[in-house]
């Protein structure tokens, strides 16, 4: 096995010079930027083998066996984490739900509001105790039924806006949902920044841009919609990143609405943190309301002990897009699927 380390001016160039020089053999052990500024890729090579070697499968390493990841200790128990319980065992009590199944406690432990457990436990009234959490799992499954992975879509030079609260991830989910379209399905994809408020953010923008060998324009009001998007008239799909919007500031959400109208956006994706409070996620979905959002990004998933949150996400009607696991890019990111969702708010998987 030989080690090869391949540069490029971009990240693109560089996975075209592998292909071109090590062959589809070749293993692809890390990314990154070199002293230089140029994008580097690691690979792995059999020595018997020539660089070009048609018909042959891609092998892959194995990683190295990891440790288990240390315990995460349960949510400490507060006074509202009491009346929370108090709360579900009354509707237990009134509509005669057998509550001694352990699903409703693993429920109220993942963070699952009050009114949707009760909702859930309401529903099993006229369940046996023995098909409590059979029930439970098809019920929390219909309430997250709901998903619809976004796509890019050769030649229709789609608009697509991320919006969310400060925070949520929305520049580093542009970023590994870039690099996919970019890298694995050979999408021409352009990229706009509205944040032109936090300076970093551009910033980053830029370098995911420059490592992926794509454009970027930035706006910061209406009238430069029209110069944006004759740069990036040959996109299959142009993502769009926006600033944060917090607190209660109505001006600005009119601000970035009057913005997104003049790029003739498509489509508007809320972006979340997984690690929200339930009451701030459902404010922040209220005041975006205007933006008519159509499907949700939940992030940071990996950092979070309560993923009741995704019963929450799915309570505002919107389908799931995807769900980010980690700050690589492109790789912490999954289209969202049903199964995997109710398994992690269980307990009983990791998302991906």
């Amino acid at each position: 096995m030989r080690i090869l380390t391949i540069r490029g001016r971009s990240m693109k160039e560089a996975l075209d010079r592998v292909r071109r020089e090590a062959g589809e053999d070749a293993v692809i052990l890390s990314t990154g930027t070199s002293l230089g500024g140029e994008c580097e890729v690691s690979v792995a090579v059999e020595r018997s083998s020539p660089a070009r070697m048609p018909n042959r499968r891609r092998r892959t390493i194995d990683p190295p066996a990891k440790a288990p990841p240390p315990r995460q200790n349960a949510p400490e128990r507060t006074v509202d984490d009491v009346h929370r319980r108090l709360g579900v065992l009354e509707s237990f009590i009134r509509f005669k739900v057998p509550h001694e199944s352990p699903v409703f406690t693993r429920l109220l432990d993942a963070g699952v509001e009050e009114s949707l457990v009760r909702g859930i436990a309401e529903s099993c009234a006229a369940v046996t105790d023995r098909e409590t959490e059979t029930h439970v799992r098809r019920r929390i499954a219909r309430l997250l039924a709901e998903v619809d992975p976004l796509k890019a879509i050769e030649g229709a030079n789609d608009v697509v806006a991320f919006v969310g609260p400060t925070g949520a991830g929305k520049t580093t989910t542009i970023a590994k949902l870039a690099a996919r379209f970019a890298l694995s399905q050979r999408r021409r994809v352009g990229l706009i920044s509205e944040d032109t408020e936090r300076i970093a953010a551009v910033h980053q923008l830029r370098t995911y841009a420059r490592i992926l060998d794509l454009p970027l324009r930035t706006i910061a009001r209406p009238q430069d919609a029209a110069s944006a998007l004759e740069a990036l008239a040959d996109r299959d799909i142009i993502l769009v990143d926006t600033s944060g919007l917090g607190g209660q500031n109505r001006d600005r959400v009119g601000a970035l609405h009057r913005i997104l109208d003049a790029l003739g956006t498509r489509e508007v994706i809320l972006t979340v943190a997984a690690t929200a409070s339930a009451s701030d996620l459902r404010a922040s979905a209220k005041r975006l309301e205007g933006l008519h959002p159509s499907r949700i990004v939940v992030t940071k998933i990996d950092e979070t002990v309560r993923p009741g949150i995704l019963l929450t996400c799915a309570d505002l009607g919107l389908p799931f897009s995807h769900i980010t696991h980690g700050q690589v890019v492109p790789d912490d990111i999954a289209p969202a699927r049903t199964e995997r969702l109710v398994s992690r708010i269980l307990g009983e998987a990791a998302l991906v």
